[in-house]
């Protein structure tokens, strides 16, 4: 059915006469486009954001051309690990499980879940090869042995889940459905893909607990 009106869309005129997405619809776009590059959704969300009223909300159909969030996942990845992270990328991807829309304040929320893969059984190499790393390793002997098995972990990887909540409103009266909060989907998946940062806090944590059980 999504196919179907994104086909539709397509062949709408932009500008006033093209149709506006439903808010379910428009969160479905915006998570194809972000998970998948899908150029349909992308299209359909584009047309879709262009019916606002062009003097309030110039160039906003623009937004949806950086919302591709895993175009450089695997960069400073050799084959075959770099054609094996983006066939994983693929299977990534996010589903709408409660809707609920204020007509009144032409506002609303969607409640969603996204399926991406579980990486944190490379936590690990990660601690162990930081380790190497900070120890002294000139010739990055350390980093090149992390992404290979991070690179394993991320192809084989059991799903895990992300939940998330994203607040939507109208642009005006009666024009489309948006919402800022979807432009931070993409980068939050990276966080949950790449965790390098929150695995550092971790390891600075345990170091600190361990050092106060030795005091």
């Amino acid at each position: 059915m999504l196919r179907l009106l994104f086909a539709l869309l397509l062949c709408a005129p932009l500008g006033a006469d093209a149709a506006a997405l439903s808010m379910e619809d428009t969160f479905a776009a915006y998570a194809r486009v972000i998970t998948q590059n899908d150029e349909d959704a992308r299209t359909a969300l584009r047309n879709s954001l262009r019916t606002a009223d062009p003097d309030n909300y110039p160039d906003i159909g623009d937004v949806v051309d950086a919302l591709y969030a895993f175009e450089n996942l695997a960069t400073g990845f050799e084959e075959p690990a770099a054609s094996a992270i983006n066939a994983r990328r693929k299977t990534i991807h996010c589903r709408s499980v409660r809707t609920e829309e204020d007509s009144s304040s032409h506002r609303g929320v969607v409640d969603y879940q996204c399926t991406l893969p579980d990486v944190s059984g490379a936590f690990d190499a990660y601690r162990e090869n930081l380790a190497r790393s900070r120890a002294g390793d000139p010739d990055g002997d350390a980093f090149r042995t992390f992404l290979g098995i991070y690179a394993a972990t991320l192809r084989d990887a059991p799903d895990t889940t992300y939940t998330a909540r994203a607040e939507f409103s109208r642009l005006g009266n009666n024009g489309p459905w948006s919402s800022a909060d979807m432009l931070f989907l993409g980068l939050n998946l990276l966080k949950e893909l790449m965790p390098f940062s929150a695995w550092d806090e971790r390891i600075e944590a345990e170091k600190d607990t361990h050092q106060v059980r030795i005091d």
